[in-house]
């Protein structure tokens, strides 16, 4: 809470929540309003992250971005897209990297429809999908572990398989 709150010292926290203890509840280091279901809360948070990254497409914010919106602790948020991950909902690129995988599935389709006519290399990524240079590398990176492309001084082409 002290981290959330800038101006206030860890005690103060502690206070304030020592004095709500009568209206909140406390599990797994999260403490929430007393009566609310904790799994039904969790459930909503999960379900409230995975939709916001399927908004996101291909251009998803970073993890502590989304954890301001929703309101999360980094803990909590860390867990979300563990979870996430875990179901096979979201596919981590980088340590703040994740996508939602139906949108990493079309993009490298897309990637791999281009290369049946071009390479690929970070300008051309960034140039056709209008990313950055951060987005651009990952999803290379990504394309590179497919079998049927080859990259060769840093451009990507489609193997004769």
């Amino acid at each position: 809470l002290a981290l959330r709150i800038t101006w206030a010292s860890e005690n103060f926290c502690e206070l304030g929540l020592k004095e709500m203890s009568n209206l909140l509840d406390f599990q797994n280091g999260i403490y929430f309003k007393k009566g609310i279901d904790f799994e039904k809360l969790q459930e909503k948070n999960n379900n409230q992250m995975y939709e916001i990254l399927k908004k996101q497409g291909i251009k998803p914010e970073a993890p502590y971005n989304l954890y301001d919106f929703l309101e999360l602790d980094r803990k909590s948020g860390d867990n979300i897209l563990k979870k996430l991950t875990q179901k096979g909902l979201v596919v981590r690129l980088s340590h703040n990297l994740f996508i939602e995988k139906q949108a990493l599935e079309k993009l490298m389709q897309e990637c791999l429809n281009l290369l049946k006519n071009q390479s690929l290399d970070v300008q051309s990524m960034k140039e056709y999908f209008n990313l950055s240079r951060k987005y651009a590398i990952a999803y290379l990176e990504y394309l590179d572990k497919f079998p049927q492309v080859n990259k060769e001084a840093e451009k990507r082409f489609l193997t004769n398989i």
